[in-house]
């Protein structure tokens, strides 16, 4: 694995652990950088976290 793919990008704003480059999806709406395997998705034309998807079904 490249060391680059183990830097870390944050803290995933669903879960709330560090995210790092190897398992990172930006969200488009809140730009923060969460777990794309399991945290989020592809959302309405870019990636996007739980927290913003929840957030779209409510309104």
């Amino acid at each position: 694995m490249d060391p680059e793919d183990m830097m870390p990008c944050g803290d995933c704003p669903v879960c709330g652990e560090m995210v790092d480059h190897s398992e990172a999806g930006f969200c488009v709406d809140c730009g923060g950088a969460f777990h794309w395997t399991r945290c989020g998705t592809w959302g309405d034309g870019g990636h996007q976290c739980e927290n913003c998807q929840e957030e779209e079904d409510h309104d």
